[in-house]
């Protein structure tokens, strides 16, 4: 699942974790102190304020975590989606007038 879908499932108080991640037995979920905050659960068990990296953002490996195990999603069928051809655009060029600039007398110089 993309980023999007991992974030609904942790607002649906889901635990997910990343497939491509290193540490076994890390996941993210949300974590209530004063406010709801979303926290990885590290290898040893430490559950931190967690913000996820680029790399993150636009990962497509997030799987949902049940004891401690990915659960198993099933594959949506990938649809192709026709696209009209887009048509060019021409821009038509515009001339611009410029008004000189007026220099400003010094002080003590009259003009």
């Amino acid at each position: 699942m993309d980023f999007s879908a991992a974030l609904v499932a942790i607002k649906e108080g889901k635990r997910v974790q990343r497939s491509g991640w290193n540490g076994k037995g890390q996941f993210v979920e949300t974590g209530i102190f004063s406010i709801t905050i979303a926290v990885i659960t590290t290898t040893t068990g430490t559950r931190v304020p967690w913000v996820p990296s680029q790399s993150d953002l636009f990962a497509e490996d997030w799987v949902e975590v049940k004891n401690g195990q990915p659960v198993e999603q099933a594959q949506e069928p990938v649809q192709e989606k026709t696209v009209a051809p887009v048509e060019p655009v021409q821009e038509q060029a515009q001339a611009i007038t410029v008004a000189p600039l007026k220099r400003r007398a010094k002080k003590g110089n009259a003009q």
